[in-house]
């Protein structure tokens, strides 16, 4: 009401009366000031805060996309500024908040999202590979960045290669490729290509000429030449994820060929399309090869039409590729490379697509303030939008204004790029904004609304109170508004009553709210009455009023006198107090009112006057209160009448310009005098210049409320009269156009009438463009700004040509210019094109406009097109290095090198020569004459005012290379010479790259010139040794050798010549029909046939097989075994210790004396495929919803696969028994590296186990691995019951899901309460999961209720029970709240049966067991709560317990089901079947245990041995045992385990593999007998099932009871021959063969042959040597001792002689050639027929001929190997050669040529070094020439057989050494004997007999060895140990002859020579056996028993 009173309340009449002044009167006003103005001061204060306050905005948005690796890990920034600083955090895509992740993600204190490193095992799609935003908020609003697309990259290994063509034709262009691996090409950036490792060539748009690395990372090698094939490039890549740098591991090489055949071009690499972003370069290679090089074109297809390109700056060839810089719109479009030469041509289209910018938003105007209740409006302006891009608008970061909005919505969305709000209120200000996306890019604008002027709002108000006198009383209201509204209080519609009580405080929030207060202490009768709150501001005021009503008598308040306005509605309250009231009463002249219809009163004692009139209306009123006791009071209000002012319309001109006079008289036509006339322009005084006004005008009077003045230009006021007004305008300028308000008021009211002004304004300059210079690639902005009225459009053109006539309008898809809305034209990146004038015109229509031309000048800093450069030169010879910068002048260039200023004035060889050229500068360092130290980095750096760069050149100064050094011949063969020098070392002179070895005859001229070139590509450093093989040489000729080295620049000097002659033939073909076929998977079956006979080049001796692996990798040297040669029929083996299923390359190759023939062609075989014998890797699993697992892995190492891989097979098995007793497992079957695994139970621990199968079978299984399913809703409780529990009170109970598919976190139970059968209300209790009762009380009897419950899980909430009915009663029966159950227990644990009860009387419970057993002993107990528990469960415990309750109003019982688990019982296990290596077993599972079996235990033993245990599947009924010895006994027994732990073990049972100990062969067949040797067939002895490991032979002669050990490791081969034997002598031979099974043991009698042929039986032989009174009658002994008396007697001599003509080594060897006799030559015809040459030869891995070093143990040549010697060597490494010992048995009358044979693992330096010392030393003891084998020394020792010569005979005396004669071995006869053309026989080596002395008898040096010799000869036959290195050389030295020693031993036989003292000759090989030391028997030959005891392996001869 008092809004619509609008009275003006001024003071006049009668007045009431004031009370007196007391002190606190007095202070009550100053206080209300100071209160009143510290709240006016506050307010500035918030006002400012609040007008400062600003909305967010990012100074750091993260961007669309975050890609990181997982090793480093990422951190995305986000910032924002604004006031109050606002908070930032993150959400996800949907809106939730990102929350900390530990070890996985976190977020900052600065706003930043981090994410750690993390394991590939770790990575969370929903946290790696996923959309987030940033969110900045304050108390303004909030905004949310782009989307931000977050993608974690697991890091794998990976390599960079490079792709090329091998071989480029001369002049072409090569193309060299990087290639990265398609996982990780994304992330991967080329960055340079280096050049012989030492130069890079960085990526350009124009290169370099020769060399260019094209932006998308291809390097072009241009007009390949000569010298190109000599360089190697490798690429250089950056991981952008990581940073880190790799270099490709190969090096691209290719060669440079010359073909004579013309050939049309050939595309090289079709692109077929490219994408460049607009503003960007690119290149578009047209790659092509022909011969000659083809020329190239470039067209534009436009339909199907070709039109040439203009080039210009911008578009422009390079050589074949085509480069656009700058790309525009208009260049997107298909472009054809025609590419041709005089052979044909080739077309090659590419098509080119312009992508747009990176899409970018903005938001206009960026901060808006609008009243309230107006309109605003939003534009989004977006850049680089793409086709589908889709715009959606948000307020304070949630959707606004989208197709939800309604049609009645005040926001709206106007075609997506305008925003806007209509009638703006309070709730609509905050931060806007506009997002923009298109395809997986997004961006954001946004913009702060903030509310202008707004209306005032009350939001809080104070009520009616009714209130005795006395107390405190605060009203308060709070309002809100902008401006900042005022607060005034009335009582009853006038000013509060001026009283100490009365209290009014007002103060300002930091919000913006006015909170203003009245406090009235004291409260008094007289202090009631309507209270009003008014807050107002300029948009206009809001009031509010309440009664305040306080017990008392009537009273009424004195009024003021009150002003009405003529024609309005008058209101006056009669300010009545006291309560209650019964009626109020207005009279007027001692009337009551209403007097008319226009008087009304209301109720609570307001007067309403409705048109106020001023004389019937004026005048005296009064009122009367009063109440129902008759108590009344009284008071007047004098009434004025004043009629406000009205004013007539008026209006200025609509046509005015500038200098125009304009007018406007304002004229007050009704209104009350006095009036104040005010002028406004625009809200605010005018200003006006003072004017004369007329005599009868009062002066203008200021209103104190009216607002400053504004300084207008000079306009003009008059006041014609009290109420005229008029307003002039002498000269019309822009600064009057406006608003202007005539305002007049009285003492009524205030009126008002505006016009507006306007003024037609040409165009003026704000800012008038300027000349700009800028630097290329800068930023430039032309203000182009004008006003005037209307608003002036500008337009930018620019200027074509030189001067300012013809123009180009410029738009905003002008390439590279922006034009702003300001009217400015910006240019972000400024280019060369953009220079030039520009015009810039504004017009609006009035006047000619305005137009300003500016010129932009680019200055363009130097710029090298080609940063680097390479340059060769060769040495001596004149270059120029060049370096031309583009750009401005004024410009220098100065030379650098090495980093340091180049001083070319001090050095006369070199010159600066500069040439400025159009748009360029060139400048030329000549050296005049290069030198080696010219070489080096040049570095040219240019300079101008504008800028800098530099260009480096790296020079090289080269030069041929030097001679080549030391060319010697290191070896030669027949057809091949390898020839080694050392690299040329002139420091002055350039490496060389390659070597060329020439040759030429010796007989041929040399005038016709050396051939043959062998050249060596990849030398080695300068200085180290150099070697070539040369080949195809013709065999026994002799050639010159000479070396040439050579680089880019041509062949240096020749080396000196080298003379060598080849040596003679090998077999010069390969074996033929080479075939092989694999028997298992680790062997295989190699055949052959003899090379042909033609080219044998001599007798084979044997094979060399060489077999290695194919198809893996590069290819490897061949494994070599060696093979025999058997006459008349090809060669076999096999080849074991294979590797499974692989590939392998085998040759064949023939030798013979000279070494070994050719190979064959390698043929490719295969094992056979077998199992896996690894399982997959990297096996993962992973859950993917309640019932499913994912489970991938990656396959078996390669090398482990062992053939084709069919597919995988994945055993998952659940860890828990569900139901209870049965096991959830299977068996799943895929060729995929994963599966998905569904239908599993929910929230369930499962082990899954991969292996992989092949066609053979499965392979070896993973560990098991453990993955759970993820947690679901469980299921519904397993049951519910409800039961009254007292008369008002039930409970619930129930049983917990049998399956909660998770962890339970609490319990839903639901109530219906039912009324009349319908619900009256219903509730939900939550519990926690521990609980499962609930009781319900304080209920009513007479309601009826339901009850259901429901569980829950993290996830949610399951369905629920069955609805169960209950009612409150007044009888509680007897009830159990527990449930009867099935309960499992393990055995020995305990369990607790729950028998939870209620009722009322309380019920008495029992237990029973069974049918009614009661229940005792002491592991059962009943608890106080009435639980029985029962301890330590066992089997028998099982059954059923039943607990009952009872009392008087009823009874109940339940029933507990109890289960024990034990461990189950032992299965009846037998054997089915057997083999030779396997048991077949099967078994029957016993009683469970009330688990399910989870798995057997096997365990086992062979008989003796260790228990071994194998874990065999649950589901497994049978097993096959296999890997068994053959032929062996074994225990086993059988367990199976549950859950609860291992059973009790099977019966032992008791079985045994097939197989039996091995069968003896008959004599016939086994034995064969020779003259000085037997041969035994081993192949003869029968395994009987079990293959033979080995045999043990010994022999004896049959008189003799030692036997001696030949060997004890002898392998089945097919023939072992026993050397040495006694002709004519009965023998017996004793064979032990073993086998898995046990041995066998047989003996054979026989006897050798005699040496005249025939049958000679050992009786023969039998001397009696006690008969020797006949001794001189038997002519036939006498005759044959006398001549060999004198041969003795004639060789003494020549000893004699020899000695004394011979140095002392020498006269030996001398004597005993000389002595040779015809018993030599005839021995040497007989055993011509039977020699035999054994080797044993390690063979080594890589190649068939082994490191020198390797070999020193092993024998090398013939005459090395001891005839009766084996060696069990040691292989450096555990190889799979299928041949680790091999013996050669060879037969032929011509076995000295085998001196010769080369082993494969002989080498040819040892050999040599052996026959030069046989050349130094003609006679060696056996101990030097033991030293001397495997070293360049001539140190002397002992070899183990020269050992046993030193013991002593029977006498103990030790036998002189230098008595012992030396004596010639027959292998390496004399030097005058190895002239001789006739070939050396090779007789058999012979163990030296050796008297049994006791070793301990010796000290020293030799002592020692004695004593090793005993103990060897106890532990092997040969006196070598179990494992014996091969000895590290044999003897060299010279024998005699066997005859010659045979014939000596004779003689001093004959001599009765019965000391040992004399020995005949010290002759070489291993001693056999012992003899003690009394064992002296004799012989029937009269030799001492010990040595015929250690001399049964020699041969006599006895010549008559």
């Amino acid at each position: 009401m008092e809004g619509e009173n609008r009275a003006v309340l001024v003071e006049g009449g009668t007045r009431p009366r004031r009370p007196l002044h007391r002190p606190q009167a007095l202070l009550q006003p100053l206080i209300a000031f100071a209160v009143t103005a510290a709240a006016l001061l506050l307010q500035a204060g918030i006002e400012a805060t609040f007008l400062e306050s600003q909305g967010p905005t990012f100074i750091k948005e993260p961007p669309s996309r975050v890609d990181f690796a997982n090793v480093t890990g990422a951190r995305i920034d986000c910032s924002a500024q604004g006031s109050p600083p606002p908070a930032v955090h993150w959400v996800s895509q949907e809106g939730k908040p990102v929350r900390r992740i530990p070890d996985t993600r976190d977020t900052l204190a600065n706003g930043s999202l981090l994410f750690l490193p993390f394991r590939p095992g770790t990575y969370r799609q929903d946290v790696h590979q996923t959309t987030y935003k940033c969110v900045a908020s304050n108390s303004v609003g909030r905004i949310v960045s782009r989307d931000v697309r977050v993608r974690a990259v697991v890091l794998q290994d990976y390599d960079v290669q490079v792709i090329y063509s091998k071989k480029v034709i001369r002049g072409n262009t090569a193309i060299l490729r990087c290639t990265i691996s398609n996982f990780v090409r994304d992330y991967i950036t080329v960055t340079s290509w280096v050049q012989d490792s030492t130069f890079n060539i960085y990526p350009s748009i124009k290169g370099d000429g020769k060399y260019h690395m094209l932006p998308s990372g291809e390097l072009l090698i241009r007009n390949v030449d000569e010298g190109d094939k000599y360089r190697s490039y490798q690429c250089r890549a950056v991981n952008r994820l990581t940073g880190s740098t790799l270099l490709s591991m190969d090096r691209a090489r290719f060669m440079v060929i010359d073909t004579g055949i013309i050939s049309a071009p050939r595309t090289l690499e079709r692109q077929s399309s490219a994408v460049v972003r607009k503003d960007h370069s690119v290149v578009l290679p047209c790659l092509a090869e022909g011969h000659p090089p083809p020329a190239i074109r470039w067209f534009r297809q436009d339909r199907h039409q070709l039109h040439g390109l203009e080039e210009g700056e911008r578009v422009f060839r390079v050589a074949e590729c085509l480069v656009i810089l700058h790309a525009e719109d208009a260049d997107a479009g298909r472009y054809v490379c025609v590419a041709n030469n005089s052979a044909g041509a080739e077309r090659i289209e590419v098509s080119l697509a312009v992508s747009s910018p990176p899409l970018a938003a903005s938001l206009h105007p960026r901060h808006a303030v609008v009243d309230a209740g107006r309109r605003a409006e939003f534009r989004c302006h977006v850049s680089g939008a793409r086709p589908g891009a889709s715009i959606s608008w948000l307020k304070d970061g949630q959707p606004v204004g989208g197709a939800g909005s309604g049609p009645g919505s005040r926001v709206s969305v106007d075609g997506g790029e305008r925003l806007v709000v209509d009638r703006v209120q309070r709730e609509d200000a905050g931060m806007y904004q506009c997002v923009v996306r298109a395809d997986e890019d997004s961006a954001q604008g946004s913009a702060e609304l903030r509310l202008g002027a707004a209306h005032p709002i009350l939001i809080y108000k104070f009520i009616s109170q009714t209130l005795q006198p006395g107390p405190p009383v605060s009203l308060k209201c709070i309002a809100t508004g902008n401006p900042t509204p005022q607060m005034r209080w009335t009582l009853d519609g006038f000013a509060l009553p001026q009283s100490e009580r009365f209290l009014i405080g007002q103060y300002v929030t930091v919000h913006g709210d006015v909170i203003s207060h009245v406090n009235i202490s004291n409260v008094q009768v007289e202090d009631g009455g309507i209270y009003q709150c008014t807050a107002r501001n300029r948009v206009g005021e809001v009031t509010h009023s309440a009664d305040l009503r306080i017990y008392g008598l009537p009273s009424i308040r004195p009024m003021p006198n009150v002003s009405a306005v003529a024609g309005e509605s008058l209101y006056i309250t009669c300010p009545v107090a006291g309560y209650p009231i019964d009626a109020v009463s207005w009279e007027k002249g001692g009337r009551k009112l209403p007097l008319n219809r226009r008087q009304r009163v209301f109720s609570n004692g307001t007067l309403r006057i409705e048109n106020v009139q001023r004389a019937p209306d004026r005048g005296l009123y009064s009122c009367t209160a009063s109440n129902k006791q008759g108590r009344s009071a009284f008071q007047s209000v004098n009434i004025n009448v004043i009629v406000p002012p009205r004013i007539a319309p008026f209006a200025f001109q609509t046509d005015l310009h500038l200098g125009d006079r304009a007018g406007v008289q304002c004229i007050i036509n009704k209104g009350d005098l006095p009036l104040d006339i005010q002028w406004h322009k625009d809200g605010a005084a005018v200003d006006a210049s003072p004017a004369a006004p007329p005599a009868a005008a009062p002066p203008v009077v200021a209103s104190p409320a009216a607002a400053p003045p504004t300084a207008l230009p000079p306009l003009s006021v008059r006041r014609l009269s009290d109420f005229v007004s008029l307003l002039t305008i002498d000269s019309l300028r822009p600064e009057h156009a406006g608003n202007y308000s005539c305002q007049a008021s009285n003492d009524a009211a205030h009126a008002s009438h505006s016009s507006m002004l306007l003024v037609n304004v040409p165009p003026r300059w704000l800012r008038e463009p300027r000349d700009q210079n800028v630097t290329v690639g800068g930023s430039v902005t032309f203000e182009c700004q004008a006003e005037g009225f209307p608003n002036p459009t500008v337009i930018w053109r620019k200027v074509i040509g030189e001067q300012p006539s013809e123009y180009q309008d410029l738009t905003l898809r002008s390439r590279g210019i922006h034009l702003l809305l300001n009217g400015s034209l910006q240019i972000k990146q400024a280019l060369q094109e953009h220079q030039g004038q520009y015009l810039c015109e504004a017009s609006n229509g009035i006047g000619a406009g305005l137009s300003s031309v500016v010129q932009l000048t680019v200055h363009v800093p130097p710029e090298f097109e080609v940063k680097s450069a390479h340059a060769s030169i060769r040495r001596g010879a004149p270059e120029a290095l060049t370096c031309e910068a583009r750009g401005d002048a004024p410009m220098t260039i100065a030379w650098l090198k090495d980093g340091g200023r180049l001083l070319a004035h001090t050095e006369p060889r070199f010159q600066i020569r500069e040439s400025p050229m159009k748009d360029s500068f060139l400048s030329e360092l000549i050296i005049s004459r290069t030198i080696k130290l010219d070489s080096g980095t040049y570095t040219c750096v240019a300079t101008n005012p504008y800028g800098r760069d530099q260009r480096t050149v790296q020079l090289q100064v080269k030069d041929a290379p030097g001679r080549p050094l030391g060319v010697r011949i290191t070896s030669s063969g027949s057809r091949n010479v390898r020839i080694g020098w050392m690299g040329p070392t002139d420091e002055d002179r350039s490496p060389a790259l390659h070597y060329t070895v020439q040759y030429i005859e010796d007989s041929a001229a040399m005038d016709q010139g050396w051939s043959g070139a062998v050249a060596v590509e990849q030398p080695a450093a300068p200085g180290l040794e150099q070697w070539a093989q040369v080949a195809n040489l013709r065999p026994a000729t002799l050639y010159h050798f000479r070396v040439l080295a050579s680089n880019e620049l041509g062949a240096g000097e020749a080396s000196e010549e080298a003379l060598v002659r080849t040596d003679g033939e090998a077999p010069a073909g390969p074996p033929r029909a080479l075939a092989a076929h694999a028997l298992a998977s680790t062997e295989v079956r190699v055949t052959w046939a003899p090379p042909p006979l033609d080219l044998w080049n001599g007798d084979i001796l044997g094979y060399y097989v060489g077999y290695r692996e194919s198809g893996i990798g590069r290819p490897s040297g061949y494994n070599f075994t060696t093979v025999p040669f058997h006459a008349n029929k090809g060669g076999v083996v096999v080849l074991s210790g294979l590797k499974k299923f692989r590939k392998y390359g085998i040759v064949v190759q023939a030798f013979n004396e000279k070494g070994p023939g050719p190979m064959s062609n390698e043929i490719v075989t295969q094992t056979l495929e077998d199992v896996p014998t690894a399982p997959p890797l990297e096996i993962e699993c992973m859950a993917r919803t309640t019932q499913s697992l994912f489970i991938r892995w990656q396959p078996p190492p390669q090398l482990f696969q062992n053939g084709v891989i069919q597919g995988y097979k994945i055993y998952y098995e659940n860890v828990e028994e569900w139901p209870p007793g049965h096991i959830e497992a299977d068996t799943k079957m895929t060729i995929d590296l994963s599966t998905e695994i569904h239908g599993l139970q929910k929230y369930s621990n499962y082990s899954a186990q991969v292996w992989g199968y092949t066609r053979v079978g499965d392979g070896v299984k993973s560990k098991p691995i453990f993955c759970h399913t993820e947690e679901d809703v469980p299921e519904a409780p397993a049951a519910i019951k409800v039961m009254p529990s007292s008369p008002t009170s039930l409970t619930v109970s129930w049983l917990p899901p049998s399956r909660p598919n998770g962890i339970l976190t609490a319990y839903h139970i639901y109530t219906r309460v039912l009324e009349g059968g319908s619900e009256r209300t219903s509730y939900k209790k939550k519990v926690i999961a521990a609980r499962t009762r609930y009781d319900a009380t304080d209920l009513r009897q007479k309601d009826a209720f339901e009850f259901w419950v429901t569980a829950l899980t993290r996830v949610g909430e399951g369905p629920s029970t069955r609805v169960v009915y209950a009612t409150p009663s007044s009888r509680v029966p007897a009830a159990i709240l527990s449930f009867g159950q099935v309960i499992s227990v393990l055995r020995r644990s305990s369990i607790l049966l729950p028998c939870v009860v209620v009722g009322s009387p309380e019920p008495e419970r029992a237990w029973i067991h069974g049918e009614g057993n009661s229940i005792s002993g002491s592991h059962f107990a009943i608890q106080p709560d009435g639980a029985l528990f029962i301890s330590d469960a066992q089997r028998r415990y099982e059954g059923n317990y039943t607990c009952t309750a009872q009392n008087s109003e009823g009874s109940d019982q339940i029933t507990y089901t109890l289960r024990v688990q034990v461990a189950p019982s032992a299965p009846q296990i037998h054997v089915t079947s057997t083999s030779t290596t396997s048991l077949h077993l099967q078994w029957t599972a016993g009683d469970m245990g009330g688990s399910a079996i989870r798995g057997y235990l096997l365990n086992y033993k062979h008989e003796p041995g260790e228990w071994e245990k194998r874990i065999l599947p649950r589901s497994a009924t049978g097993y096959k045992l296999e890997d068994l010895a053959c032929g062996s006994e074994y225990r086993l027994y059988l367990m199976a385990y549950n859950s609860v732990g291992s059973g009790a073990p099977s019966e032992t049972i008791m079985a045994a593999t097939d197989g039996s100990p091995p069968g003896k062969p008959l004599q016939r067949e086994f034995v064969t007998p020779n003259t000085s040797s037997v041969t035994l067939n081993m192949r003869r002895w029968e395994d009987n099932g079990c293959e033979i490991s080995h045999f043990v032979i010994e022999y004896k002669e049959s008189a003799q009871e030692d036997w001696i050990k030949v060997d004890n490791n002898v392998q089945p081969k097919d023939n072992f021959p026993i050397m040495g034997l006694w002709p004519a002598t009965e023998y017996v031979v004793r064979v032990t063969a073993y086998n898995s099974a046990g041995s066998t043991e047989a003996e054979y009698t026989f006897g050798t042959l005699p040496i005249s042929g025939g049958t000679f039986t050992p009786s023969i032989v039998d001397v009696d040597m006690e008969e020797t009174s006949s001794f001189y009658l038997d002519i036939g002994l006498i005759v044959p001792i006398v001549i060999s008396l004198l041969a003795i007697i004639g060789v003494m001599i020549a000893v004699i002689i020899c000695i004394r003509k011979k140095p002392p080594d020498e006269a030996e060897c001398t004597g005993i050639e000389d002595g040779q006799s015809i018993v030599s030559i005839d021995n040497k015809q007989n055993m011509a027929q039977r020699e035999q040459y054994y080797a044993a030869v390690q063979k080594g891995i890589p190649t068939p001929v082994r490191d020198v070093n390797t070999l020193e143990r092993i024998p090398e040549y013939a005459e090395d190997i001891y005839p009766y010697a084996t060696f069990h060597v040691q292989s450096q490494q555990q190889t799979s050669s299928p041949a680790h010992f091999q013996t050669f048995v060879y037969h032929d009358q011509r076995l000295a040529a085998m001196e010769t044979i080369p082993l494969k693992s002989s080498p040819h330096d040892d050999y040599a070094k052996l026959r030069q010392n046989r050349k130094r030393k003609c006679l060696r003891s056996e101990s030097e020439d033991y030293d001397s084998l495997g070293s360049d020394s001539d140190t002397e020792s002992q070899t183990e057989s020269s050992n046993h010569l030193y013991d002593l005979g029977p006498s103990g005396d030790r036998l002189a050494h230098q008595n012992v004669p030396r004596c010639n071995n027959i292998l390496h006869p004399p030097p005058e004997s190895s002239t001789s053309t006739e070939p050396s026989p090779l007789p058999d080596r012979r163990n030296m007999p050796r008297w049994g002395i006791p070793s301990h008898g010796h000290s020293g040096r030799r002592g020692r060895r004695a004593s090793n010799r005993s103990t060897l000869s106890e532990e092997t036959s040969f006196g070598f140990p179990a494992r014996l290195e091969p000895p590290s050389g044999f003897s060299d030295g010279l024998e005699l002859s066997e005859a010659e020693c045979d014939r000596d031993t004779l003689r001093h036989l004959k001599g009765n020579l019965k000391s040992s003292s004399q020995l005949p000759c010290s002759l070489k090989g291993n001693n056999r056996g012992h003899m003690s030391d009394g064992d002296t028997g004799i012989t029937p030959l009269g030799i001492p028993g010990g040595i015929i005891h250690e001399q049964r392996q020699r041969n006599f001869t006895i010549a008559v």
